[in-house]
């Protein structure tokens, strides 16, 4: 009896089938098992990404605020208070309002203090001095030191007054040095050990 031979094409189909089938089992089923995990991470993440977003844009949006608060002090602190830079501005405006023509004006370097003090929330105390001339008489010097001392908006300290009369003329030849102290709030306040080694100096 002669025995028929399967063809090949077969084989490989059933080859195939059975690739399939393991494929089925193996790979396919387990993972639709775990869909509903994966997709669950999956909304997982995206909520977290939109919110890493949200926190992102609530981070720039109070940058934004911090500038513009930090530009408002800043004007509120150059109309309120008086330092070494604005010190000269002052000065001017101040001679302006009373009339009086300056004739000369030098500010030295500020300076810490020298016993390390400092504001009650820490801000170190600083100050600068400045000299200053003009001509006018008694009365317009009077002014000018009520002035200086209560409605000045710097915290100014006279230290000397020279006034020489003028020849030939009414009036005197006036030069001013005061210091001006304020608190500088860009700068480090003073460690302790540095206080203390400067009241012990002192």
């Amino acid at each position: 009896m002669k025995s028929k031979k399967i063809p090949g094409s077969f084989i490989a189909l059933g080859i195939i089938l059975f690739v399939f089938i393991i494929f089925l089992f193996v790979v396919f089923m387990p993972l639709i098992q775990k869909y509903p995990t994966y997709e669950a991470k999956h909304t997982e993440a995206v909520a977290q990404i939109a919110e890493y977003e949200n926190v992102l844009a609530n981070q720039k949006t109070v940058e934004e605020k911090v500038a513009e608060l930090q530009e408002q002090y800043d004007t509120k602190q150059k109309d309120l208070f008086v330092d070494a830079d604005t010190s000269v501005e002052e000065l001017q405006s101040i001679f302006q309002k009373l009339g009086i023509s300056m004739t000369n004006l030098t500010r030295s370097e500020s300076k810490q203090d020298s016993l390390g003090r400092v504001s009650s929330i820490g801000v170190p105390l600083y100050s600068v001095v400045l000299t200053f001339s003009y001509d006018n008489d008694m009365a317009t010097t009077q002014n000018l030191l009520h002035y200086l001392e209560q409605d000045a908006k710097g915290c100014y300290y006279i230290n000397t007054i020279n006034m020489a009369p003028k020849e030939g003329v009414s009036g005197y030849s006036t030069s001013l040095n005061v210091t001006l102290y304020y608190f500088d709030t860009t700068a480090p306040a003073p460690t302790q050990a540095s206080t203390q080694a400067a009241t012990t100096k002192k």
